[in-house]
């Protein structure tokens, strides 16, 4: 069908040899301008009839028949066109509406999902570790004797052996010294003799008794594993999974430690939640409440209610920089010591104090370089430079003859790796090691875990690949080897 524009445009009425009329043109030119402005194209309307206005002539009666068929027609075609849009409207409508409730449908059988999980795995949560780190009253010098004795002979101490331990003990005095005074000396019946070498292992064995007769069935599970407790000499750290079993524990095991003639300190001891949350844990003994912390230094290491070291390993450089601090004037940039003194003073106090607990740290690119500053803070130093001179720090460490101190910090990641796949089943760091703890994660990225982190050390330094890692660690004298031939890490400065 030949649309309006077609019919009436100058181009074609001359081909077709039709004669122009003025007053037929005007008679059309209404019909024709109402229906251009509903096209919105009043501009080329103006433009064919001024050049329809130029031709002249006479319009027949056909043409004027024809405009009056095909004009009408053509709007009819315009009235069915805007039906169908409003039909397609209406069905698009439709299956918005269909797709909405469909969305609603599937919202709501995966809440009823949710919900029936969480009914049947209550427990599969994120896993929060809540500690007591508890302090003794003067733990050495409170033992009593007489029921060290029989803890001995429970353990199978007995005859000369046990009349041994108890001859060291026998006649024991004390005296009391102020300045140059002394006080006169006097009999002690309780507590252990201090420095002597067999004061830890019998302090140990008694610690034993009261753990084991306070364990109940508290703790927290790591694999095969239920730890309830970690002690170390008079360092105490009671473990649970809620609040309320922690409670539990710690009532009998300061009830333990009173019938063994031991006290708890309460203004020393502390407990802490490890969780991503803030999660209130009230503990009591003996009436008052414990204090709740964030962060707590244990057996030389801090840790924190989030899980992270980030916070020890700042407190590590603080602390290596306090003892250059100490040392500068005296030792660091004294010129009457040798240079061979000031390098063995770095290796037994500053290096161990920047290192000390470094097995478990997890490095990334921000940690080293502060540790690699933090080292050359003091090797600059030791050989006469600063950071004027714009010497390289490996320049500076040939000098010295010093390995890097991320290199060593590796090397000992890896040992301790070693040591981890070479303990027995039955050993807990093995065991934890190997552990996949149960709950859910939490949303977002989930953190690196120290696992994780060495695997890929392992992968990246030593080009062992995670599947075949535990098969070479095995390898006492190959995985020596390799550590022994471990090179700088490439990018050193």
């Amino acid at each position: 069908m030949i649309s309006c524009w077609d019919l009436y445009s100058c181009d074609q009425l001359v081909n077709t040899g039709w004669e122009l009329n003025n007053v037929g043109f005007q008679q059309r030119s209404a019909d024709l301008k109402r229906y251009a402005s509903e096209k919105g194209k009043a501009r080329n309307y103006d433009a064919w009839v001024w050049r329809l206005n130029g031709l002249g002539g006479v319009l027949t009666s056909q043409v004027i028949t024809c405009n009056q068929a095909i004009i009408p027609s053509l709007l009819h075609t315009e009235k069915k066109k805007k039906k169908k849009k409003k039909k397609k409207k209406k069905k698009k409508k439709k299956k918005k509406k269909k797709k909405k409730k469909k969305k609603k449908k599937k919202k709501k059988k995966k809440k009823k999902k949710k919900k029936k999980k969480k009914k049947k795995n209550r427990g599969a949560r994120w896993l929060s570790v809540h500690m007591c780190f508890v302090d003794l009253e003067k733990a050495f010098d409170c033992v009593p004797r007489g029921i060290l004795w029989e803890v001995l002979w429970e353990y199978g101490v007995r005859g000369p052996l046990l009349r041994a331990v108890r001859s060291l003990y026998n006649r024991s005095r004390s005296l009391v010294r102020i300045a140059s005074c002394k006080s006169d000396l006097f009999p002690v019946h309780v507590g252990l003799r201090q420095g002597c070498p067999l004061s830890p292992v019998l302090f140990i064995v008694f610690m034993d008794r009261i753990s084991r007769r306070s364990q109940g069935l508290e703790g927290v599970r790591f694999g095969d594993h239920r730890i309830s407790s970690l002690i170390f000499a008079d360092d105490v750290v009671l473990l649970a999974s809620s609040g309320l079993d922690l409670q539990h524990a710690l009532g009998r095991f300061a009830a333990e430690c009173e019938a063994a003639g031991m006290r708890v300190s309460t203004s020393k001891s502390e407990a802490m939640v490890l969780d991503r949350k803030k999660v209130a844990c009230t503990l009591q003994v003996g009436g008052e409440v414990l204090p709740q912390v964030e962060e707590f230094k244990y057996l030389g290491v801090l840790f924190t209610s989030e899980g992270r070291m980030d916070r020890e390993i700042d407190r590590r450089i603080g602390a290596a920089a306090a003892v250059m601090r100490s040392m500068y004037r005296s030792v660091v940039v004294k010129k009457e010591l040798s240079r061979k003194a000031k390098l063995s003073i770095y290796q037994s106090i500053y290096a161990p104090t920047l290192t000390y607990g470094h097995e478990l740290w997890v490095m990334t690119e921000r940690v080293r370089s502060r540790i690699q500053a933090a080292e050359m803070s003091f090797l600059r130093r030791v050989a006469g430079r600063s950071l004027r001179d714009r010497v390289r720090s490996s320049v500076t460490r040939e000098e010295l003859g010093v390995e890097p101190l991320l290199l060593r910090i590796e090397r000992g990641q890896l040992r301790w790796l070693g040591h981890l796949f070479w303990m027995p089943p039955g050993r807990l760091p093995g065991g934890v090691f190997r552990a996949c703890p149960t709950g859910k994660r939490p949303r977002g990225r989930p953190r690196t875990r120290w696992r994780d982190y060495v695997f890929r050390l392992a992968w990246e330094r030593l080009g062992v690949p995670p599947e075949e890692l535990e098969e070479v660690a095995r390898e006492r004298e190959v995985w020596a080897s390799l550590l022994r031939l471990l090179p700088p890490r490439p990018g050193s400065v």
